[in-house]
């Protein structure tokens, strides 16, 4: 089998299958139970190590065994994004919200899987996009563009939960 692109590339769509999971079920955290996007984010680590550790590891087998270990990786994430899914449809009987999920989330990262998958193993090239080559400079302003609206939406999150609270009337005894 040669490669069109590194065995390596189906962990990175694991690890972005686990963390887009995290956020979905974060925003959804009314039917989920708190821990999950915790657990999601665990596995996301798993594979960042992996990642980082693999070429030690996973460079003393051959390419077809790095395949199998990295789509194995890649069917756990999308396992799981399969299984928050049922989750919502059976223990919460939320069908609207499940089905909703399932189109936006789990059908798309199954058609990611398979058709990368198909063509890795077809040997079919697949044009990605080129990444633009950015100065140190712009990475700076990039990285504190990122800070500031990171904080404002923590800063606004936090206060609409304060003005939620001052709301609330205490119960008198």
């Amino acid at each position: 089998m040669a490669a069109v692109f590194a065995p390596q590339f189906f962990l990175l769509i694991g690890i972005e299958l686990f963390l887009a999971g995290s956020i979905v079920t974060t925003l959804l955290e009314d039917y989920y139970p708190a821990s999950l996007p915790y657990i999601l984010d665990v596995g996301a680590f798993v594979g960042l190590v992996q990642l980082w550790f693999g070429p030690n590891y996973l460079g003393g087998l051959n390419e077809v065994l790095q395949f199998y270990y990295c789509v194995g990786f890649a069917l756990i994430a999308l396992l799981s994004l399969v299984g928050a899914n049922v989750y919502l449809f059976l223990a919460k009987r939320r069908v609207f919200l499940s089905g909703a999920f399932g189109l936006v989330v789990t059908v798309p990262a199954c058609l990611v899987l398979l058709f990368f998958g198909s063509a890795y193993v077809n040997d079919i090239p697949v044009a990605l996009p080129p990444l633009p080559v950015l100065s140190w400079t712009e990475v700076y302003v990039l990285f504190f563009a990122s800070a500031v609206i990171l904080f404002s939406a923590m800063a606004f999150l936090v206060y609409q939960r304060k003005r939620k609270n001052m709301h609330v009337k205490k119960p008198t005894k």
